[in-house]
């Protein structure tokens, strides 16, 4: 059952999201070849410190890190260890926050360095996806539209069957 929401209920949702958003660029600007995955970890764990959240995924079901790093072929929810990330590598973070009781969680992948053309072609038409996909997204909308939106350009662009592979998540 989804329960309706007051506008308190929004800005605190946007606080969590904010502070996910911020997480994501401080990793994706302080990224280096040379930084381990617990490196990525601990700017994250800074910001949620600093910003008066928890980690949506530190200690859940004993989960040991503040965020996923998924590097290259790790397709999802990787814990950081000490991979030593490399020129050319692509990372996925995943980041989730707890903010008076609202969640915000979101994923992004970058390429560290240079990246071949090919792998700036796999970020771009996904990116691409992600967007028809969030111009879906209106009072009323059912998820399995937009999750299908994206799986059609997926398909399109010989990217799998996202459907099949990756769920839609919805919060209540």
């Amino acid at each position: 059952m989804i329960t309706y929401k007051t506008p308190e209920d929004f800005k605190k949702m946007e606080a969590a999201g904010k502070v996910v958003s911020n997480i994501h660029y401080e990793i994706y600007d302080k990224t280096k070849a040379g930084m381990t995955l617990i490196d990525l970890d601990d700017i994250a764990k800074n910001i949620i410190e600093k910003s008066n959240v928890k980690a949506s995924f530190l200690g859940y079901h004993d989960y040991p890190a503040h965020i996923c790093a998924s590097p290259n072929d790790v397709i999802v929810h990787g814990i950081p260890n000490d991979y030593v990330v490399n020129e050319g590598d692509i990372i996925s973070i995943d980041v989730g926050v707890i903010f008076e009781g609202y969640h915000a969680d979101a994923a992004f992948s970058f390429g560290v360095g240079e990246i071949t053309e090919e792998e700036k072609n796999l970020l771009s038409k996904t990116k691409h996806a992600l967007h028809e996909g969030i111009k879906l997204v209106k009072d009323g909308q059912k998820l399995g539209t937009i999750g299908n939106k994206i799986d059609k350009i997926a398909k399109k662009n010989n990217f799998g069957n996202v459907m099949r592979t990756m769920l839609v998540m919805g919060l209540d």
